[in-house]
């Protein structure tokens, strides 16, 4: 396996944004190249993934975040940067001692600020570089470091090369973290995209180390939560509450639920009408309307839309307080005490298997570290105010007498020892994982199990047959629903032909009242006309000379009933008869004379008929007696 896969930590000589550290003897990043060394550079993709390291001692790094900070080198002023290194991993890397200093060439592997956002691309070694650092007063002071007091403004650290400050968790995060000078090539950039990454170049006297599983991920049920809520610990459980403090704990649970329901609903009213509103807003029927309505009606959308997101916030606030609640006092069946005491021992031993696993990775990790460093090196203290020796690097195909003779080794009985308890350990863990998986399988199988044979027993569920239908009646019944929907189609067709007529004629009657109405409306218009001409008249008319001619009416009509009626003169009886006389003879004999000679006729006809009737009488008296003599 690679070295690549086992980079778990980043490198320490970079901090957390990738910016190369400055150390006291004037050198920057680490000067071991990314292939060789067993941490984390920032250009390989393995950064983004690894854990932070230690940071270094304060004594041996020149950028304190108390009092620096650096300008980024612009590499197009100078095409190489010579500068010289010091391997120190010692209480930074496993608690060891420092091994060795050398003088290495630094492949300048950081990118700027804003190239650290895109993917980042490897970058060749440059060429090697002189013992010590030149001495440049200007180009110092232009392109190194650059002092600023802490008080100073420009500690808002807005410089020219657009970097950003450090937020304060990052901070507290890594406080011994610092800000560093970052370099450039001065190649294209499809120049360096298009280079392949360099290969790992294992050292001919050593073979590569065994691999080294990665730490497993921490379950979920082992995060610590907070346990403060509602103004108790959840450790107090229901034993530390009294029962006034569980009513009042309940009662609030149960407001928070009923201000959760009444707000959901409310949330679905809301939201059924602005879903009606939007299809009225969407339809055919509004192209008709007026502006005005139109915009109303946009108004009215707004409105709720508005008061939707207001009530979706509400609903969202009163479910993280529902969520927030976790304490629910309530009783506790011994199934589940017992399944809860098995999840405790489980979470104790998933913590003693991840500590041990923890305390291998350390001790690999600082085997290797070991191993990996090339041996046949005096490791000396080195001492803060003196600068440590420089050693001129090896090339890829020279390998030292002492590498060879005097090189410290390991023994593969220990490696397989490491192996074997790695292999055991994931075995374990893999046990473990299937263990709890299987473990909350059966939970979740048991309460399913246990909520079904509630519900039968209350009666929810009912033991229903498959009913099996005939694929005969199946077709019958699909027939027969066709010809009812045909049947409906017809009436239908034949109701929309009434209603076509209908409609024609009130087409119709529609086209003569639009007649009447425009006569109507040329008659009122005449009349309007009229109205208005006589009104002029009389606006245009004397007002004197009509109010004298009515004061004379007045004065006329007041005359007249105010003057004395005359004597009427009466006539003489006997003059009156002379008068009279003929008239009343004539009109006598003109209408009574008629009447007359009726009377006198029917009174001629009554005598002679009476006398006849008393003839007829004696007569037949008469006849009697004779025949009464007779016999």
């Amino acid at each position: 396996m690679s070295r690549q896969a086992m980079k778990e930590r980043r490198c320490n000589f970079y901090d957390d944004e990738g910016r190369a550290r400055v150390y006291k003897d004037g050198t920057k990043g680490c000067p071991w190249p990314a292939p060789v060394c067993n941490f984390a550079h920032p250009n390989e993709p393995a950064w983004r993934i690894a854990k932070s390291s230690k940071p270094p001692r304060k004594d041996l790094v020149l950028d304190d975040d108390d009092g620096f900070y650096y300008v980024l080198v612009d590499s197009r002023k100078r095409s190489s940067y010579d500068e010289s290194a010091v391997h120190r991993r010692g209480d930074t890397r496993g608690g060891q001692s420092p091994t060795s200093s050398r003088s290495v060439r630094r492949p300048i592997d950081v990118e700027m600020s804003s190239s650290r956002r895109r993917s980042r691309s490897p970058v060749q070694p440059t060429s090697a570089r002189e013992a010590g650092p030149p001495h440049h007063p200007r180009r110092e002071s232009a392109d190194h470091k650059r002092y600023t007091p802490p008080g100073s403004p420009r500690r808002t650290r807005t410089t020219e090369n657009g970097r950003r400050p450090i937020s304060d968790a990052t901070r507290r995060g890594s406080p011994a973290r610092t800000q560093s000078v970052t370099t450039k090539m001065g190649v294209p950039t499809s120049s360096r995209t298009s280079v392949p990454p360099e290969p790992p170049r294992p050292y001919p006297s050593q073979p590569p180390p065994p691999a080294l599983p990665p730490l497993p991920t921490v379950p979920a049920f082992l995060s610590q939560q907070s346990s403060s809520r509602d103004g108790f610990s959840l450790s107090r459980g229901m034993k530390g509450l009294s029962l006034d403090e569980q009513r009042k704990v309940w009662h609030e649970r149960v407001d928070l639920m009923f201000t959760s329901i009444t707000a959901r609903r409310e949330y679905a009213k809301i939201e059924s009408d602005l879903e009606s509103m939007r299809r009225l807003s969407q339809s055919s029927c509004i192209t008709g309307l007026s502006e005005e309505d139109k915009s109303r009606i946009n108004e009215q959308k707004i409105a709720l839309e508005r008061e939707l997101e207001k009530k979706r916030k509400e609903v969202n606030d009163v479910i993280q307080h529902l969520i927030g609640t976790e304490f629910w006092p309530a009783l506790k069946t011994p199934e589940l005490q017992g399944l809860e005491k098995t999840l405790a021992e489980v979470k104790k031993h998933a913590s003693d298997v991840k500590s041990s696993l923890e305390d291998l990775q350390s001790s690999c990790s600082a085997l290797f570290s070991s191993q990996a460093i090339p041996t046949g090196q005096n490791p000396e203290e080195p001492d803060g105010t003196e600068r440590p020796k420089k050693r001129r690097r090896l090339s890829e195909g020279e390998v030292s007498e002492d590498d060879a003779s005097g090189g410290v080794g390991y023994r593969p009985a220990e490696l397989e020892e490491f192996r074997d308890k790695l292999t055991g350990l994931s075995r374990q863990i893999s046990d473990l994982e299937n263990h709890i998986n299987q473990r909350h399988q059966v939970m979740h199988d048991e309460m399913e199990l246990r909520i079904n044979e509630r519900l039968e027993e209350e009666g929810y569920f009912s033991d229903v047959e498959e009913i099996r239908v005939p694929q005969a009646d199946i077709e019958a019944v699909v027939d027969a629903h066709n010809s009812a929907l045909v049947q409906n189609i017809q009436t239908t067709g034949g109701e929309v032909g009434q209603l076509a007529e209908e409609v024609a004629t009130l087409i119709s009657q529609r086209h003569e009242l639009e007649q009447r109405c425009k006569h109507m409306e040329t008659e009122n218009e005449n009349l309007k006309n009229a109205i208005a001409e006589l009104t002029a008249k009389c606006d245009s008319a004397n007002p004197e000379a009509i109010s004298k001619e009515v004061e004379a009416l007045n004065a006329a009509l007041q005359a007249y009933i105010s003057q004395v009626p005359p004597i009427e003169k009466r006539l003489p009886v006997e003059y009156i008869m002379e008068l009279l006389d003929g008239e009343i003879v004539n009109l006598v004999r003109e209408q009574f004379m008629p009447l007359l000679v009726n009377i006198r006729q029917e009174l001629v006809d009554k005598a002679q008929e009476n006398h006849q009737r008393t003839l007829f009488a004696k007569n037949r008296a008469v006849d009697m007696n004779g025949l009464s003599a007779r016999s």
